[in-house]
C-alpha cells in the first residue's frame, strides 16, 4: 500500500478513537451529538476512499475498526 492510503487509515482510525471518547465524556448532548455527526460525515466519504483505492486489506480494517467501535460502546456503557 502506498503512504497516502496508510495515512487515511490512521485518520479513520483515530477518528474512531475520538469519537469513543466523545460518547463518554462530552456532557452536552446536542454539542457533542453535532460533533459526532460531523465527525462521521467525514469519515464517510473517507471509507468510501479507503475501500476503492485501498482494496480488500482497507476493507478489513474499515470493518475491523467499525466492530470494534460498536462493541466498545456497549462494554463500556453496561460497565458504568
Amino acid at each position: 500500500m502506498n503512504t497516502l492510503i496508510v495515512f487515511l487509515i490512521i485518520i479513520f482510525v483515530a477518528i474512531n478513537f475520538i469519537e469513543i471518547w466523545l460518547m463518554f465524556h462530552y456532557k452536552k448532548l446536542v454539542r457533542g451529538g453535532i460533533i459526532l455527526g460531523a465527525m462521521e460525515a467525514f469519515e464517510f466519504p473517507l471509507i468510501i476512499y479507503l475501500i476503492m483505492k485501498g482494496g480488500v486489506i482497507a476493507l478489513g480494517i474499515v470493518i475491523f475498526v467499525e466492530a470494534v467501535q460498536w462493541l466498545i460502546v456497549p462494554y463500556l456503557t453496561l460497565k458504568r
